[in-house]
């Protein structure tokens, strides 16, 4: 990421800011973005400023709606909910939006709904962004909303309710071959069996969960459903593990203390590697780390 952005400060360079300020907003805006994803809040939100200054002579709606919308997002990330519930009404508010803009505005809204614990103003803002999205045959978007529709539910209690939106959203997620997005929604659909105390559905949905996971090196967290689902990989595995002691307890012969054990130390050495890959140490030149 750190790579990303010295490119991005070498493309600035490159561009008059009097004579092309769309190209520059843009890239100051791709700036933002990496800096946010990484956890630099107050730098990305330093960029998503900046481009505002440079696209409001412009008169660019769009551009006005997406900072701030991810202004927003940025906002939701830190927890400041206030903050991220007020850009993204004004992204809302923007004139002239079209039908899918307005509901990545409806659903980030339904976030902050959400994680404040106001449940039914959130389902009525994800089912809207669902609609929409419908509408406009984004069918990935749609199942995410789906998905969200399913926390709303399982928060509340209604876990016959969320498992049916959760496997209608995994259901077109396995379709469109996303195997990230289904590895969360497996997880989610985990976490409910869990809760019914049901060890053999909830097993087999969070062991496909960590299978998927396992299969790529690193899972990023962004306003999508890794983030809304598990804030880390790590939960996913204790997920596990309370799934396998939970079956312990009524088959204590099958040695399922020693798989959670052996789940735990798996877990461990994957933060270990992601640590590695993030820093790019190597304790030992020559030696895959």
């Amino acid at each position: 990421w750190q790579s990303s952005i010295s490119r991005y400060s070498q493309a600035q360079l490159l561009i008059n800011e009097a004579d092309e300020p769309e190209r520059v907003g843009q890239i100051v805006t791709s700036m933002g973005e990496v800096f946010t994803a990484h956890g630099e809040y107050e730098k990305g939100l330093d960029h998503f400023n900046r481009a505002l200054e440079i696209f409001r002579p412009t008169q660019d709606s769009h551009a006005t709606w997406y900072l701030n919308l991810i202004i927003g997002d940025n906002y939701y990330r830190q927890e400041k909910y206030a903050d991220a519930l007020s850009h993204f009404e004004v992204s809302l508010s923007v004139n002239g939006l079209e039908r899918i803009e307005t509901a990545f505005s409806k659903e980030g809204i339904g976030r902050v709904h959400m994680a404040m614990g106001e449940y039914p103003a959130a389902r009525q803002e994800f089912e809207f962004a669902r609609d929409a999205y419908l509408r406009s045959s984004n069918w990935v978007e749609a199942a995410r909303a789906e998905a969200l529709l399913g926390q709303v539910l399982e928060y509340q209690g209604q876990l016959t309710g969320a498992r049916q939106n959760y496997q209608k959203a995994l259901k077109t997620f396995e379709r469109l071959s996303d195997p990230i997005r289904a590895a969360a929604v497996y997880y989610a659909l985990g976490r409910v069996e869990l809760r019914r105390k049901d060890y053999e559905k909830a097993e087999g949905y969070l062991s496909r969960s960590l299978q998927i996971t396992e299969g790529v090196h690193r899972v990023t967290e962004s306003r999508d459903l890794t983030m809304a689902f598990s804030a880390t990989v790590h939960d996913r595995y204790q997920a596990y593990i309370e799934c396998l002691m939970g079956k312990h307890q009524t088959k204590p012969t099958l040695g399922l203390d020693v798989q959670a054990f052996e789940t735990s130390e798996a877990a461990r050495a994957r933060s270990l590697s992601e640590f590695l890959r993030a820093t790019h140490t190597n304790f030992a030149p020559g030696l895959d780390p």
